[in-house]
């Protein structure tokens, strides 16, 4: 392991995962329980999310859809194999209304509260002012709304917000919403698909490189998708 990781947050984050994963459970801002399944991510495919980070030497990250917190620290944990110190950013407007902050209170005792900031906010008003403010990202992991619409508009603007030739990973690949708005992208804008094949570790994600170029359409133009 590379010898800048900060080796004690490593270690911190480790052990809140473990523990997340023998318990099966998280503790909220009400210090009443949570269960990590059926929704939270497992371990094989946090693991394949941290590797993809990693390989990516990503500085940071933006994270749409917070949930359980587990996802922060799997993207927080591939970011440390290589930088000491980042910056992520997680966009998720029901943390207090419908997730007893459980989210937040992973990330502070993983001990990431000064490294991952939590914007309690919808994506699709922060992602456009995110734009406009000229914020840039080296890895983007999408997870929020699961309807069409909700994941084309979310990865609309973060095509926008990911520096060339980053990636952005979606959740949750066999829904068909999620597939049939990644696919516009490809077919029309010239996103590269990644995607592992199906039995793979990370088959559950959605993997998209974006392209140092994206493609100029004229004004009529449509590929189906």
């Amino acid at each position: 392991m590379n010898t800048a990781i900060s080796e004690p947050l490593v270690e911190r984050c480790e052990r809140v995962l473990s523990e997340a994963y023998s318990t099966r459970t998280l503790i909220g801002l009400s210090g009443q329980p949570t269960d990590v399944f059926p929704t939270g991510m497992t371990k094989e495919a946090g693991d394949a999310l941290m590797k993809l980070v990693a390989d990516e030497r990503a500085g940071g990250f933006l994270e749409i859809g917070l949930g359980l917190g587990l996802s922060s620290l799997f993207l927080s944990l591939g970011v440390l194999q290589h930088h000491k110190s980042f910056e992520g950013l997680s966009l998720d407007p029901f943390q207090a209304s419908g997730w007893d902050s459980v989210g937040i209170e992973t990330i502070r005792r993983a001990g990431l509260d000064r490294h991952v900031r939590v914007e309690q906010e919808y994506s699709e008003f922060a992602l456009p002012r995110l734009c406009g403010a000229g914020a840039r990202f080296d890895f983007i992991f999408v997870d929020g709304g699961h309807l069409f619409d909700n994941v084309f508009v979310d990865v609309f603007y973060s095509i926008r917000l990911a520096r060339p030739g980053s990636l952005i990973v979606l959740d949750d690949r066999w829904m068909p919403a999620v597939r049939r708005a990644a696919a516009f992208f490809v077919n029309n804008l010239g996103l590269i698909d990644e995607s592992t094949p199906q039995g793979t570790p990370g088959h559950r994600f959605v993997i998209l490189r974006v392209p140092h170029t994206i493609t100029q359409r004229k004004w009529d133009h449509h590929v189906e998708f």
